[in-house]
């Protein structure tokens, strides 16, 4: 075992035995002058305040999603990754763990695209807001970013049928590229 796998999973160890308890915590009163032990806090109930565990929040991700009017790929998503991502995920270069175009919809030569991307787009644009990095020279507003994210969590769908309808996330026939399924010209 390596001095760094040694070093970490003591930690790991440490860290774990500091949140174990050994023995369960018997509900105590609380107040002003007594208060609750580490990782619990003082909440009133029946009887008075007693301590009580304090969890951690929910992951931002788990949260409901955003309401808000239909969005698609052509109309909405598009012009924001053209404006603030395509520099990077785009033709000319595909910065990052994972090699993906957003300039194109659909998955092709051994790329990704913005729609097999969708679920890690909306979590790194909207939810932790990762993306664009700090090294970039524009960024969107929450407004902008909202509506990444109800284009993803509407399925990702590529474009609104004539009569305003969901596609259900399919492509509508195009196979690749930007608003125009082309070349992402938009």
């Amino acid at each position: 075992m390596s001095p760094r796998v040694a070093i970490a999973a003591l930690v790991l160890a440490v860290a774990a035995g500091c949140f174990i308890d050994e023995q369960p915590f018997q509900p105590m009163p609380c107040g002003p002058g007594s208060p609750c032990p580490a990782f619990y806090r003082c909440v009133e109930g029946e009887g008075g305040a007693f301590c009580q565990a304090a969890y951690p929040p929910s992951r931002p991700d788990a949260a409901v999603s955003p309401p808000g009017p239909f969005r698609d790929y052509c109309h909405d998503a598009w012009p924001i990754f053209e404006t603030y991502c395509v520099e990077c995920h785009g033709p000319e270069q595909q910065l990052g763990n994972i090699h993906f175009r957003l300039d194109s919809y659909e998955s092709d030569a051994g790329f990704l695209g913005a729609r097999a991307m969708a679920p890690v787009i909306r979590s790194e644009v909207y939810v932790f807001r990762t993306m664009p990095p700090q090294t970039a020279s524009s960024f969107p507003a929450l407004a902008e970013r909202l509506v990444v994210a109800q284009w993803v969590d509407a399925g990702a769908p590529f474009c609104a049928p004539p009569d305003g309808g969901s596609d259900g996330g399919t492509d509508g026939g195009a196979q690749d590229g930007g608003a125009d399924g082309g070349d992402g010209g938009g």
